[in-house]
């Protein structure tokens, strides 16, 4: 949206208003499972501007002629929150529950709307994650790591993130956290838990003499009489450590 950015949000928000003198010329109609249609209206024009697909669809060689066009391969949910983005309307993304951001990621990947995926990448690594959800959620990351795998890696990588950092400092009976067709699932986290760095024994603890304990890592916290506390930012395995 860098192409727009000359134009106030408000203004982008209110040609999609019934007040609006600058009036639509392309109606999309998407069809849910249900079979309930939903209607959205744009400009042309506009949506050439955002996204290469639509340019080629209105403007190539083969444009499109019709003022209605029916939208196949999405939901209205994923297709809504993508008009609303363009538009800088409120794309109410703090509502979203995961399997529905993918389906956006889906229409922004397709329709390749400029800034789109990288917004949904932003809302995907803020999903509020606890022990009632952690596995569904990587299960769902797992179901479209082929077609988004950098968004799936990011939610994959929180979850087991979130499960390391809870059993550092909590007793968990792991299977109770599954059900038996997310097994797959749950050994997975389990071996990306394996290969995360183990915390040090000496974090955070007081040391009388230098040098700083051998088995710091980078990113521990050491407090020393001398030092105070500091941040490790390199360590050689010996003692000899950069702190910051």
């Amino acid at each position: 949206l860098a192409k727009m950015h000359s134009i106030k949000k408000s203004k982008l928000a209110s040609l999609l208003g019934s007040s609006s003198l600058i009036p639509t010329d392309v109606t999309f109609e998407v069809r849910d499972e249900d079979d309930t249609v939903h209607v959205f209206k744009a400009h042309k024009y506009y949506l050439a501007l955002v996204s290469d697909v639509f340019e080629t669809k209105f403007f190539g060689p083969m444009k499109e002629t019709k003022e209605t066009m029916v939208v196949e391969e999405t939901t209205s949910q994923a297709f809504g929150t993508m008009i609303d983005y363009v538009y800088d309307k409120d794309s109410r993304w703090e509502g979203k529950n995961v399997m529905e951001l993918f389906e956006i990621a889906n229409a922004a990947d397709y329709y390749d709307v400029s800034g789109m995926m990288e917004k949904v990448t932003e809302v995907v690594a803020k999903v509020p994650i606890n022990l009632a959800t952690v596995v569904y959620l990587a299960s769902i990351a797992e179901l479209f790591s082929t077609m988004f795998n950098d968004v799936s890696q990011i939610l994959l990588d929180k979850c087991a993130s979130f499960l390391f950092q809870t059993l550092l400092t909590h007793v968990l009976d792991f299977s109770g956290l599954f059900s038996p067709q997310h097994a797959s699932t749950a050994l997975r986290l389990h071996n990306m838990m394996l290969e995360m760095p183990k915390p040090c024994t000496n974090c955070r603890q007081s040391q009388d003499t230098l040098p700083v304990p051998q088995d710091v890592h980078p990113g521990c916290i050491v407090r020393h009489p001398e030092l105070a506390e500091w941040k490790v930012t390199s360590s050689d395995g010996e003692g000899n450590v950069s702190l910051s």
